[in-house]
């Protein structure tokens, strides 16, 4: 009785404040796995068209959702699943607060850790990037393809380059080019759902399962590198490091993003309060000089990339001080600390 009433009161205030400068209730809104208010898309049949990918791993994985909207599929995915949800949303209109509110129900949403938020609005060129520094385990790119900035060809094989198993929905009842370009190269029909937009239209979703091996990048500001290699199935990933010793280093993969992803792309949850906290846990002696683009960001976990086989290039002290630094700086900023940080970074 106590844990209904306690849902009813954050019902109403969910209604009563969260929700003003949304133009469209989008998704189902979900808090600790219970249904909070109903949305205008058909959201449970594509969730149970999802797990037909999401059942198949059998080990931790991370999830990309490309214009997340209210979470549903995230926050759904975290509790069901050992699943790290990255979530970028930040509306499509001047005053839209999707992002804003995306941001509160993850705070809502206080029984799933593993919840990452970029408020940003995405385009070509941003998940171009994103797709040489980080590897994604799932990525959905449901229904986004029309409000994506940039040609949407390019913004279609940009999606593919971000992870291994890709899911992209098209539409029926609008742009269909869209749908015959991405039905074209070779994905599976993995399901059909209703559209809210169309009585008589219908939303496709296509899955590209692929072994994408590589990151060309070792963070968002490096310049490319052949050096990272992923090895990846269902049931274990692994980073491998090509040093300057030609030495191949093996690391058991952790999931979630880079700290310097996270900032570049406007990472809003979680705060920043709470990852100083988690800095300041981090046990920075078993690295010999870490790294801010070696810091892994997985919602209420953040780990160190641990590597103690090289000489450092800086004092511990020096490392937590710039992480510090690069946590709470804005994006001009964050470009002045990392050229003045090239004299320290290590060749490898």
């Amino acid at each position: 009785m106590i844990k209904k009433l306690i849902f009813l009161l954050l019902f109403c205030s969910l209604q009563a404040a969260n929700f003003r400068g949304i133009h469209e209730l989008y998704q189902d809104v979900m808090v600790n796995n219970h249904f909070m208010r109903k949305g205008v898309r058909e959201c449970h049949k594509r969730y149970e068209i999802l797990r037909d990918v999401f059942d198949l791993y059998d080990r931790p994985f991370t999830i990309l959702d490309i214009g997340a909207a209210q979470g549903y599929f995230c926050f759904r995915a975290a509790h069901d699943y050992d699943a790290t949800c990255v979530m970028i949303e930040n509306g499509y209109s001047p005053g839209d607060r999707s992002g804003d509110l995306l941001v509160e129900l993850c705070e809502e949403n206080d029984q799933l850790g593993r919840l990452v938020v970029l408020k940003t609005t995405i385009n070509t060129e941003k998940l171009r990037r994103l797709g040489e520094c980080e590897h994604f385990d799932v990525v959905l790119a449901l229904d986004i393809l029309p409000h994506l900035r940039g040609d949407f060809k390019e913004n279609v094989q940009a999606i593919l380059s971000l992870g291994d198993n890709v899911l992209i929905e098209t539409s029926t009842d609008i742009e269909y080019h869209m749908g015959d370009y991405v039905g074209s190269l070779g994905g599976e029909l993995l399901g059909v759902a209703s559209r809210h937009s169309s009585v008589e239209g219908l939303g496709e979703i296509y899955w590209f399962e692929q072994n994408r091996t590589n990151l060309k990048k070792r963070h968002w500001y490096a310049k490319a590198s052949n050096r990272y290699t992923i090895e990846s199935d269902f049931f274990e990933k692994f980073l491998i490091k090509d040093d300057v010793f030609d030495i191949d280093k093996l690391f058991e993969w952790i999931p979630g993003i880079n700290l310097m992803t996270f900032k570049a792309l406007n990472g809003a949850y979680p705060n920043l309060d709470f990852l100083n906290k988690k800095l300041l846990e981090l046990k920075w002696d078993e690295v010999n000089d870490p790294m801010p683009w070696e810091i892994i960001i997985g919602g209420d976990r953040v780990a160190l990339i641990r590597d103690k086989e090289h000489p450092p290039v800086w004092s511990h002290r020096d490392a937590k001080r710039f992480c510090y630094r690069i946590l709470k700086a804005d994006s001009r900023r964050l470009d002045k600390l990392m050229q003045s940080m090239r004299k320290y970074v290590r060749p490898y």
